[in-house]
């Protein structure tokens, strides 16, 4: 034990303060059998958002994980924050009605990309975007915080026609639907629809965002 680290006798370690130390376990019943290891106490130098999904049917789930990052001799490494009552991780909303956001618990590493120390979950509860934040603040770091924009839509459904169309020769019928993604709100230039025809027969003649499609 030391002033950088404790340990108790099940072998977990406890960080204290930053700095270096070595831990050394010896066989009790041969002292000339033992192991040591190096122990650091480093600083996260910085928080993010892996590459995900950011856009939520309402009433489902999307999984946001995260990366904490520090420095070993110059080298990034990945801490693994689940967990770990030492790392301190707040979310907050800008727009609380539209998630339901929460650190996501007992979730195996396994189940996340590579890379991630942890996640956190977004229920999508109404129509909207909203930005969320994760801060990272404890003992050993400054403030580190990071944000994603996410979105949360209704389900795409058709308006008209209700049940079945019938369209003739060299005619057209007007297909209205609602719902579904809207455009995305940090780059709506670059929205775009992509529709695919089950009956090749048939062609799209025009896409219209405010009164539907002509087929």
């Amino acid at each position: 034990e030391s002033e950088v680290i404790s340990i108790d006798s099940g072998g977990v370690v406890t960080a204290r303060m930053k700095g270096s130390s070595s831990v050394r376990a010896t066989d009790v019943a041969n002292s000339l059998h033992y192991g040591t290891a190096a122990v650091h106490v480093i600083s996260p130098q910085k928080i993010e958002f892996l590459r995900s999904k950011v856009e939520a049917l309402i009433g489902t789930n999307i999984l946001f994980p995260i990366k904490i990052m520090a420095h070993i001799d110059g080298h990034s490494t990945v801490h693994n924050c689940i967990q770990d009552p030492f790392i301190n991780l707040k979310i907050k909303s800008s727009k609380v009605a539209i998630f339901n956001v929460s650190i996501a618990s007992n979730i195996d590493l396994s189940e996340l990309p590579q890379g991630s120390c942890g996640s956190f979950l977004a229920t999508a509860s109404t129509v909207g975007n909203t930005k969320v934040t994760v801060v990272l603040e404890n003992a050993l770091t400054n403030r580190l915080d990071a944000s994603v924009t996410i979105a949360a839509y209704p389900e795409l459904r058709v308006v008209d026609p209700t049940d079945v169309a019938v369209v003739v020769l060299s005619s057209s019928k007007t297909f209205i639907f609602e719902g579904g993604p809207a455009p995305w709100v940090l780059d709506p230039i670059h929205f775009y629809e992509n529709l695919e025809l089950i009956e090749k027969q048939l062609n799209i003649l025009q896409i219209e965002p405010n009164s539907g499609l002509e087929d």
